[in-house]
């Protein structure tokens, strides 16, 4: 079977979690001390660095010196998101957005994690609200796409894919999501044509070789298409060796294909196997042949 949305979502599409800018702000304005801008900094370093519970103990001593502090609490919610405590993280973007409705970053985090709290309508509408702050964001367009796939809202999705393609022509994974949309609107040909843009544009695109195969598979409206789903299958264990419904498939699609040329010999369909047309030559009736000495 196809990768799931939820799937798709955590394994797939390389979301960024560098926790990189812009900041909002400028240094020397704001900022109250400069001990309390060297917090900030030092905050934001740990957090890129991973070290969570240090960037939370130094951006809550941040909070307690400027509640109002955007940039702040928009950390602090990736802080907790990290953590996986996304009520917390929620509760900060929250006030974030509120302070300032107008800023991209903390917008856009709340879509996230309303998106991970399963809060589906609060997501759609923080991310399209983030989508008119800035509507160039490749990743905003990825996630919307996810989101209306799982919200069972096709045309939309397609619509944020289609959006990530005329802003990144040679954006794999929006032709991936593309193809994985149109397989679930039933339109095979579209899938199909959607992957193979994929895997020229990522030669080693494992998960859409996979995906690829199992349209083929399904598909089989010409001959060579079962054909074309081993092959791919194949393709993609060669890419990844622990794709165990890559393996179990092509397996059954040889010993089917085995199993009908033996049903087609035995019913004299066929012409018999020559096993060594070599091994028994000396038992042709060569009777026929004209003879090259006399």
């Amino acid at each position: 079977c196809l990768w799931s949305p939820g799937e798709i979502f955590q394994n797939i599409i390389p979301f960024c979690r560098c926790f990189c800018g812009p900041e909002n702000y400028e240094p020397d304005q704001g900022w109250g001390s400069p001990e309390h801008q060297a917090h900030y900094i030092d905050a934001v370093d740990f957090l890129t660095a991973g070290r969570y519970e240090e960037a939370k103990r130094l951006l809550l001593m941040c909070l307690e010196q400027d509640s109002d502090n955007v940039n702040v609490l928009w950390r602090l919610g990736q802080v907790y998101d990290a953590k996986d405590d996304l009520t917390t993280a929620k509760m900060h973007l929250t006030t974030a957005v509120g302070i300032d409705p107008d800023n991209f970053s903390a917008r856009f985090e709340l879509g996230i994690v309303s998106h991970r709290k399963g809060d589906l309508h609060d997501a759609e509408f923080q991310l399209t609200e983030a989508a008119t702050l800035n509507p160039q964001s490749l990743d905003l367009w990825l996630r919307l796409g996810v989101l209306y796939l799982e919200m069972k809202q096709l045309d939309k999705a397609i619509r944020a894919n289609l959006k990530v393609v005329e802003l990144d022509s040679q954006n794999e994974v929006a032709f991936f999501m593309l193809g994985y949309v149109y397989h679930e609107m039933g339109q095979d040909n579209k899938a199909v044509q959607n992957y193979l843009q994929a895997i020229d544009l990522k030669a080693d695109y494992a998960d859409a070789l996979l995906n690829l195969a199992v349209c083929y598979q399904e598909r089989r409206d010409k001959k060579r298409d079962l054909q074309k789903a081993l092959d791919f299958y194949e393709r993609a264990l060669a890419v990844d060796s622990g794709l165990e419904d890559a393996a179990v498939a092509a397996a059954a699609i040889k010993g089917s294909t085995w199993k009908r040329r033996k049903r087609r010999l035995v019913e004299g369909r066929n012409p018999p196997l020559v096993e060594d047309p070599i091994k028994n030559a000396s038992e042709l009736d060569t009777s026929h042949k004209m003879s090259t000495h006399e």
